[in-house]
Formats: C-alpha cells, structure tokens, sequence
C-alpha cells in the first residue's frame, strides 16, 4: 500500500520521523469498504494525536463490529459500539464549546487572522472504514484547529501560556481515552469471541461423535435387528457380570475360584456306520436259521482269562451249580412219569 502521509516541504524531517515511529500500520487484514477523505494537520499535537491513536482506534472498532457479529449476538455488541459513539460526542461537543468562546474573545479583539506553524502540515488521504473512524478523524481535526486558536490567543496575550496548556490538556486526554477505551473493549470481545468459537468447536466434535454413535448402534448390511440385538444383549450380560466380580469383597476373591459350572452338552451325533469287511456276505445274503443256531462264533485266542474277585467268583459257582441241576432234571425222569409210563405198559 503506498503511504497515506505527503509532506511537501524540506521541513518535513520532523513529520518524516513521527511518521516512522507511529505511523508504521498494517490494514490489510481489513476488508470492508472505506472512503478516502483528504486530511491536512497543522499542529504537532494533533499530529501525533492522528498518528498515534486514530488507527488504533480503527482496527479496535473494526475488530468489535465485524468480527464480534460473527460469533457473537448483536444485542453484545451494540453496547460496546453506543459507548464509543457517547465518548466521541463528548469530546466533540467540548471542543466546539471552546471554539465558540475562542472566536467570541477574537471578535472582542478585532483579530480576523490566525497565526500559523512553520513545520509544514501532514497531508493525507485517510482511509475510513467505519462511522467510528470517521467521527473520530473528524474530532482530531477540530482539535488540531483549536489548537491554532489557543496558540494564537496565547500569542496575542488574551490568555496565559497555564491557561493555554490547561485548555488543550483535557481535549488531548479525551482523545487519548477514546483509544483506549476501544482496546480495552476489544481485549474483552476478545475472551468473549474466543469462548463462542471455544464452544462452537465443542458442539461441533459433539455432533460428530454422536453420528458416529448412530453409525454403530444401526445394523450391518449382513445384520438383522434380531441378531444385533442377541449380540448387544450378551454384552449387556457380560459386562453386569463385570460389575458383579467388581463389586465382589476381596476376602471373596482370595478364597478361591468357586464352583465350576458344568460344561454345555454336545450335541448328539448319528452312529457311525460300520466298513464290512471282504468276507461278509452282504445285508440279506447269509446262512440259513438253522445253520446260524448251529454255529458257535469262535473264541478268539488272544482273549485271556480275566481275574475275578472272591465274591465274583461265588456267584459264578453257584450259577453253574443251578445249571447242572437243570440239565440233570431234564435229563433224568421223575418218579412220577415212571410210574405212569409202567401203568400204561400192564
């Protein structure tokens, strides 16, 4: 951006060297609209007033205005805004009552010139960009002819050199306290703008940790409701068992694993069929009934005897003994038969 400052004389160092000190702003980052209005300042005090605390004041405002709206309500920033506004009025309307007695104590007097500074004036196209500015930059300008007038009368002995510094005192304090004030105000939008972007981020990431709750908790592609259910039922399960050991007194825990639970049972599976072997004769084809009666199935010579207990060994005596005596009874005939069986042969 080229410099807003022109000076048109060779005694311009002394602006050139307050320029450099103060006058050093950046407003690019500003990009609303602004009007261009030609300023020319004649005093140093209102010069150094222009180049200390005018931008100041404007980037503050601009801060408060525009960026405020964007997280703010606008109920929050038009208090801020209404202050300046009472604080620039202020000050205006005393510099036009010192002007009027001013240019009353000339009339008195007869003087219809003003005296003039031989440092050359600041000439600048002044780059507006809010009402506040601009009421603001009009205030330095009437300061900066006040204090023409106060210097003037102070030559001219209508008042005295206290009197002259107690005049211009207050008018340059309440330019300095506008500035202040807007950054004042602007550090406090400052923490206030942050806490509304702070909680804007804050529902921001609530929003998006609740759609992905959503995006879990619904069913697959593959899934049923059914089934997505069953499964979010054994975590229920699990994790209340969880909270059951958790909440266990420790005496509890150290005594031990309790008691098993028996193990689920195995479904039962269908027989296995049996691999005929070569020599048997397939299903239906065998020998007669009474062949197998006849048959005996062979005693296979590996089996060994296998050792029976005492008692073991009595029941299989006395099972034998029973079955001697019930061949002997089949064998032998009774007395009884035999009798008959001579009455028949007589």
């Amino acid at each position: 951006m080229e410099s807003s400052y022109v000076a048109n004389a060779d005694l311009d160092r002394i602006n050139a060297r307050l320029i450099e000190r103060y006058g050093q702003v950046d407003l690019s980052g500003i990009e609303s609209a602004s009007r261009s209005i030609p300023t020319k300042l004649y005093s140093p005090d209102a010069k150094r007033l222009f180049v200390r605390y005018f931008h100041l004041l404007q980037q503050n405002m601009q801060y408060i205005s525009v960026f405020g709206r964007l997280y703010l309500d606008d109920d929050a920033v038009v208090p801020a805004e209404e202050r300046i506004t009472r604080l620039i009025q202020a000050a205006t309307d005393q510099v036009h009552k010192i002007i009027l007695e001013a240019e009353q104590t000339f009339r008195k007097n007869g003087v219809t010139t003003l005296g003039s500074f031989h440092i050359v004036p600041i000439e600048a196209n002044v780059l507006v960009f809010s009402s506040f500015a601009r009421r603001y930059l009009e205030l330095i300008t009437k300061v900066d002819h006040l204090m023409l007038m106060l210097e003037t009368m102070a030559i001219d002995e209508f008042v005295t050199i206290t009197a002259k510094q107690q005049l211009k005192s207050p008018h340059k304090r309440a330019i300095r306290a506008i500035a202040r004030e807007s950054l004042s105000l602007r550090i406090r939008y400052f923490k206030l703008i942050s806490a509304a972007r702070a909680a804007q981020a804050s529902e921001s990431r609530g929003r998006v940790r609740a759609r992905q709750r959503d995006q879990l908790a619904a069913p697959g592609a593959g899934e049923t409701l059914t089934e997505r259910g069953e499964v979010d039922g054994a975590d229920a399960t699990g994790a209340a068992e969880r909270a059951a050991v958790a909440t266990m007194p420790s005496h509890a825990t150290d005594a031990g694993p309790g008691p098993q639970a028996a193990p689920p049972e195995r479904p039962s599976r269908a027989p296995r069929r049996r691999a005929r072997s070569a020599d048997e004769p397939p299903a239906g084809v065998g020998p007669a009934a009474g062949d197998q009666a006849d048959q005996v199935p062979p005693t296979p010579a590996s089996a060994a005897p296998t050792s029976l207990g005492p008692d073991e060994e009595g029941q299989q005596a006395e099972a034998e003994c029973q079955t001697e005596g019930s061949a002997q009874s089949t064998a032998e005939p009774s007395e009884a038969e035999t009798a008959s069986s001579e009455s028949n042969e007589t």
